[in-house]
């Protein structure tokens, strides 16, 4: 006889999440900005240290090489910097050298939530909504970004930092397993070319 089993059919009822929206925010409502200290390429001796000298590069995400120099002037890494003159901006997991004053540092209110693959989402948008806005004859300053908005994931009114971050890793995921395919495929040419 049948039995009032429960089934595993999916069912239409609404859930309690509140839908994913996005907003805009000013940016200091996020980050503390401030200008970065001042050394110029002149002072430094290449690959003289463990410390990234962060330049205006959008190669190998800004840093031009690895110094050794005054500690007092290091940047705080696990934050957002950007380079003022031609808007390049980048994570910086380390601490780090800037090359120029007017570059900003932007470090994150939520400490929490401060972490690699939040970080890269919010370079992206910062990216998104800064890059139209100035250009190298209007550069951003530390006065001119604190009037600035950009645009970020909110649910019911609050920034979602856990959207990102899991945005930021299926992105990770699917960089890894394009890479993965193309070296497959790069050796299986190569063995087909030794056989021959």
């Amino acid at each position: 006889q049948p039995t009032n089993q429960p089934t595993n059919q999916p069912t239409n009822q609404p859930t309690n999440q509140p839908e994913l929206e996005r907003g805009m925010r000013p940016i200091l409502d996020l980050f503390l900005v401030s200008n970065t200290h001042s050394i110029l390429s002149s002072s430094v001796v290449p690959d003289s240290g463990c410390i990234p000298y962060v330049t205006a590069w959008e190669a190998n995400n800004a840093v031009s090489t690895y110094v050794f120099y005054d500690e007092e002037q290091i940047e705080k890494g696990n934050s957002i910097m950007i380079w003022w003159k031609t808007l390049v901006i980048t994570y910086q997991p380390k601490d780090y050298f800037s090359n120029d004053s007017h570059n900003l540092s932007l470090y994150l209110h939520n400490g929490a939530m401060s972490n690699k693959y939040t970080q890269l989402f919010l370079v992206a948008t910062l990216s998104k909504s800064l890059k139209p806005r100035y250009t190298r004859g209007d550069s951003i300053s530390k006065k001119k970004i604190q009037s600035n908005f950009f645009s970020i994931p909110v649910r019911n009114q609050e920034v979602d930092f856990e959207f990102m971050e899991t945005f930021i890793r299926a992105v990770e995921k699917l960089v890894i397993k394009d890479l993965i395919l193309r070296s497959d495929k790069k050796m299986s040419a190569y063995n087909k070319v030794v056989k021959w």
